[in-house]
């Protein structure tokens, strides 16, 4: 079994300050993360997403982009 992750996320540049505490498991992929990020801030996916860890880009793959983007439906959280 994985681990249960407590996650903070916060808009930048907005006061007051917009924010939302939730958890997920650290073996969810970052495709999963992005739907459960837009529930609990109530957005409805109109646009691309892209996650920066360590440097490493993980995304949604757009074939029109020309960089190097992992693939978020297969890569862990974790």
């Amino acid at each position: 079994m994985g681990k249960i992750l407590q996650l903070r996320i916060q808009l930048a540049e907005i006061k007051p300050a917009i924010w939302r505490e939730f958890i997920v498991s650290d073996f969810w992929t970052f495709e999963k993360l992005h739907r459960i990020i837009q529930k609990v801030m109530g957005w409805e996916n109109y646009h691309l997403y892209e996650f920066n860890v360590n440097g490493v880009k993980i995304g949604a793959i757009d074939e029109d982009e020309d960089y190097e983007l992992k693939n978020s439906k297969s890569e862990q959280i974790w």
